[in-house]
């Protein structure tokens, strides 16, 4: 059997089978060969389309489309702090690249989404303030309190009473939590005292962009949580426990392109505050927090990434009064009362993709 030609591959017109023509086999330049010739050339034509798609997905070159969506319109322009200090306190932002200089600040206040058309370039600080409040303080006045505080810190992850806040996903919540304010027991009138108050979770920056994000050896991102202020007594013989601390904040860096990390990037959580009078005990540390990459490839080579927990507050006494929990993010904070549970520390994620070319 001898089959028809598909050469040369390519998109053809069929031509129309006349009433006057003669159908002659074994050639492909008569009715019907000639026609059938026509719909090889095209189906080897459109399965020529479909392989180069398909091999195109392989490809690090991403398609214009994705640009635009992954990395935003870069209507903002090019931002580039080469020197001294900047504070951006709006919230999202697009620009058409993105660069802090050796040597320069940038302070985010609470939190950041930054689209990047372009390249993301940080040889200086980036320094991301405290955002999700820790429990409250409270004074007693000089009526007998038994047991009181333990007020919730803000948050998905917030530590709550004693009990230290849980982990989560940067997804449901990019940023961290607060921990809880500690415990005052006045047990006798005529006492005052004012509890610990909880440390503060730290903020969030999520950068995303279409080209390339370097975070240099000289660059410095830090995202620590708030330490726990201790109470105090204005009278009397008290217990006052010490308050939680707030968990580490998030930093997100994803690109079409490639991350790379060398330098500094900080998510430590707070510490919990020292108990200050009668038997109690100090309030527990906030979980350190999250640093996620993502790209189609990733390197954290020469990197220092921490993403350790903050510390407990010491004890005081017999501790009989339990201390506060602290707030969580990459990981659950510490858990005061009889059973105390140390905080976590904080987790690095590196999600790679294929780029869509």
């Amino acid at each position: 059997m001898v089959f028809l030609s598909d050469s040369p591959r390519n998109f053809v017109s069929v031509p129309r089978i006349e009433a006057t023509d003669i159908a002659l086999g074994g050639n492909e330049t008569n009715a019907p060969n000639l026609q059938l010739k026509s719909l090889a050339q095209r189906d080897a034509w459109l399965q020529d389309q479909v392989n180069a798609l398909i091999s195109s997905l392989g490809s690090s070159t991403p398609i214009p489309n994705s640009v635009k969506l992954f990395g935003g319109s870069g209507g903002q322009g090019a931002y580039n702090l080469t020197s001294g200090s900047d504070t951006f306190s709006d919230g999202v932002y697009y620009f058409s690249s993105f660069t802090v200089g050796a040597g320069a600040t940038l302070n985010i206040s609470l939190f950041a989404r930054i689209f990047v058309l372009g390249n993301v370039t940080i040889n200086g600080t980036i320094n991301i303030s405290t955002t999700a409040n820790g429990g409250g303080a409270i004074g007693t006045g000089t009526a007998a309190v038994p047991n009181s505080g333990g007020i919730s810190g803000a948050g998905i992850g917030a530590g709550s009473g004693g009990s230290g806040g849980r982990a989560y996903s940067y997804a449901a919540q990019p940023y961290g939590s607060g921990g809880a304010s500690g415990f005052i027991s006045t047990p006798n009138t005529g006492t005052a005292a004012t509890t610990s108050a909880g440390g503060e979770g730290a903020g969030g920056l999520w950068i995303e962009a279409a080209g390339t994000v370097t975070v240099a050896s000289t660059a410095s991102i830090a995202a620590i949580g708030g330490n726990a202020v201790a109470g105090s007594v204005t009278t009397g013989s008290v217990n006052v426990s010490g308050g939680g601390g707030g968990s580490g904040g998030t930093v997100v860096l994803s690109s079409l392109t490639s991350v790379s990390v060398a330098g500094a990037i900080s998510v430590r959580g707070g510490n919990g505050a020292n108990a200050v009078a009668g038997n109690a005990q100090g309030g527990r540390g906030g979980a350190g927090g999250q640093v996620v990459l993502i790209a189609p490839t990733t390197s954290t080579t020469g990197a220092a990434i921490t993403l350790t927990a903050g510390t407990n507050g010491s004890n005081i006494g017999s501790p009989d009064l339990g201390g506060g929990g602290g707030g969580g993010n990459g990981g659950a904070g510490g858990t005061g009362g009889a059973s105390p549970v140390a905080p976590s520390n904080g987790r690095l994620v590196t999600r790679n993709f294929r780029a869509v070319g």
